[in-house]
């Protein structure tokens, strides 16, 4: 079911966005792919589903969508920002804090794997 915000302020509105629906939340945790359709509700969730679908990639079993996944991950922009670097920022800045730094540790975690 969708959520929607009507009697809410936008600072209200944007508060939300920023939580984590318990189902996006486990499968997130398992690096799971799930069912973006039928469990996210809020941007956070949406971030983190991304995040999922970047992570299925790394492990692929097929070589070249694995092997592509790493050269995209191990990126730096021009100011030597990487991957992971923006992605912390993204979740710092859409994820409430009960779920942002275990996500963030859960992400780094899956990348230490590919260095």
């Amino acid at each position: 079911m969708k959520m929607s915000y009507p009697n809410l302020t936008d600072e209200q509105v944007a508060d939300e966005m920023k939580r984590v629906s318990p189902d996006v939340w486990e499968n997130y945790q398992n690096q799971a792919v799930f069912d973006k359709i039928k469990l996210c509700n809020t941007y956070a969730d949406y971030f983190l589903f991304a995040i999922v679908l970047g992570l299925e990639c790394l492990n692929s079993s097929d070589e070249r969508v694995a092997n592509l996944a790493k050269k995209a991950y191990l990126v730096r922009d021009e100011e030597g920002r990487s991957v992971l670097d923006k992605y912390e920022n993204i979740i710092n800045q859409h994820v409430d804090q009960t779920h942002s730094q275990e996500a963030i540790d859960i992400l780094k975690e899956a990348l230490a794997k590919i260095n």
